[in-house]
C-alpha cells in the first residue's frame, strides 16, 4: 500500500533494518535504501538488494544523519515545480535518543522548501513558516485534543566544529 501512495519510497539504513526484523517479507520494498550503512546487517542489505532496492552507500559522508541524506536525495531529485505539491512523511524519527530527535528536527530547517512531517505513535512535528497563514483541522478521534506550539527561530548561522 505504501508504494501505491508514494511516487518514490526511500528509507534510511536503520529504518529498513527495523522493518526487516518486524516483517521479513516483501511487503514494503523501497526503491532506494540511503545512509551510511553502519546499522544495516549484510543479510538485510542482500535481502532488499535481491528484491530490487538500490543500495546508496553514503558512508564516506559522516557529517550528516541518514535522514538528512535521504531528504537530500528527495530534494535534489524533485523538480522545483513539483516541490510545492510534495509532502515527505517520516516515520520513526521521534523517540529514542534526544540527539537523534534534535538532528531530525533540524532537517526541517535545512530543507525549508519541502513540507516534511515527522510522525510517531504519539505526535507529529512540522514547521509552520511565519511567511504563511495556517489553519489547523484536528481529527481528535485520531490525533487527540492537545496541540502544542513552540516558537523556534531560524538563524542563518550554523555551528562549526573546532579542530
Amino acid at each position: 500500500m505504501l508504494k501505491h501512495l508514494c511516487i518514490a519510497t526511500s528509507c534510511t539504513s536503520q529504518a529498513f533494518l527495523n522493518m526487516f526484523f518486524m516483517s521479513n517479507t516483501c511487503r514494503y520494498v523501497p526503491e532506494i535504501i540511503e545512509g551510511d550503512m553502519d546499522s544495516i546487517r549484510p543479510e538485510v542489505k542482500l535481502f532488499y538488494s535481491n528484491q530490487g532496492s538500490k543500495i546508496s552507500d553514503r558512508s564516506h559522508n559522516q557529517e550528516t544523519t541518514d535522514l538528512h541524506k535521504c531528504i537530500s536525495r528527495i530534494h535534489h531529485h524533485t523538480p522545483e515545480h513539483e516541490k510545492a505539491n510534495l509532502y515527505v512523511l517520516v516515520t520513526g524519527a521521534l523517540g529514542g535518543r534526544f540527539d537523534h530527535e534534535a538532528a531530525n528536527i533540524n532537517v526541517l530547517y535545512v530543507f525549508l522548501d519541502l513540507r516534511i512531517v515527522l510522525l510517531s505513535d504519539d505526535c507529529l512535528i512540522r514547521l509552520l513558516p511565519k511567511t504563511h497563514r495556517h489553519e489547523l483541522c484536528i481529527e481528535s478521534s485520531v490525533e487527540g485534543h492537545i496541540v502544542d506550539f513552540f516558537l523556534l527561530e531560524h538563524h542563518q548561522r550554523a555551528l562549526q566544529l573546532l579542530d
